[in-house]
């Protein structure tokens, strides 16, 4: 659906119609504790309010962290954080890809410098990731879904997109076992490029591999990456080396968040760092 451009509170918006009560409500609201719930989650670079029951609707507003003066600088040039989202995730949705519904964005400048902006989604009618897997005891069904996760994500790389930060708990779960269809979140820093750098590949399959999750061994992450391969056959001749590039990755990192000496570090391996003990 078609966003309408406006100007308000000094504020440029692009906002759905039928959804402009909660655009106004929280341009009146944003700066009063009282009124706003508590976070539903905040990181160093964003603060996210879930507001439920809003003329029986709920939604979920992210307003983005001022940042240092030079991000503010480029932001300024390239666009806000949450239109960079908006447009990325225009972008995936028209390859095929789910995104959550953006039905309002707006950023306000003092002297064309950027100093604040936001955007207000729909809720996302499924379960994260990790939600799916967690209660998953079925061989069958789990390594069904793995599979199914490879493929999409091998299918993003294909179409040439660099996702911003590839981790679980940035991809939702729609639908069931071989039915389901990703809903990618966090898109402000994803992009297509015509050729997909090599190094941007890793990163993004390391990022999505290092979170150890119950029931999942290392033979379900290989089963990910062989379904990965399927959607980028010219990749097959390097199998062994990327596994391997990406075992050594995903394991150095784990084990520095662990705390693990270098010395130790050397004599861990990937299973052995991965594994899950119930």
């Amino acid at each position: 659906m078609a966003l309408t451009q406006l100007h308000r509170n000094g504020y440029k918006l692009f906002t759905d119609k039928d959804h402009g009560k909660i655009v106004d409500w929280f341009l009146e609201n944003q700066e009063d504790e009282n009124k706003l719930p508590s976070p539903f989650h905040t990181s160093r670079y964003s603060i996210v309010w879930k507001i439920e029951n809003f003329e029986g609707n709920a939604y979920f507003i992210k307003r983005f962290r001022p940042e240092s003066f030079p991000v503010r600088l480029k932001d300024s040039l390239r666009g806000s954080r949450a239109l960079r989202s908006l447009k990325a995730g225009e972008m995936l949705e028209k390859r095929d890809f789910s995104v959550p519904r953006i039905i309002a964005m707006g950023e306000r400048r003092s002297l064309g410098l950027l100093s604040d902006s936001f955007m207000i989604t729909l809720p996302i009618e499924g379960i994260s990731l990790l939600e799916l897997l967690l209660p998953v005891r079925d061989f069958k069904i789990k390594r069904s879904v793995i599979r199914r996760v490879g493929h999409e994500i091998g299918r993003l790389h294909r179409e040439g997109i660099i996702h911003g930060d590839l981790i679980p708990g940035n991809i939702f779960a729609m639908g069931k076992n071989d039915n389901i269809k990703l809903c990618l979140l966090d898109n402000e820093r994803t992009r297509k490029v015509n050729k997909l750098p090599h190094n941007e590949r890793i990163k993004n399959l390391v990022q999505f591999n290092r979170v150890i999750v119950p029931r999942v061994t290392a033979s379900d992450r290989v089963r990910f990456f062989d379904a990965y391969l399927e959607e980028n056959r010219d990749l097959e001749s390097v199998r062994k080396k990327l596994l391997r590039k990406i075992g050594e990755i995903t394991s150095e990192r784990v084990m520095r968040h662990r705390g693990i000496s270098a010395e130790k570090r050397k004599f861990t391996t990937f299973r052995a760092v991965m594994a899950w003990k119930e």
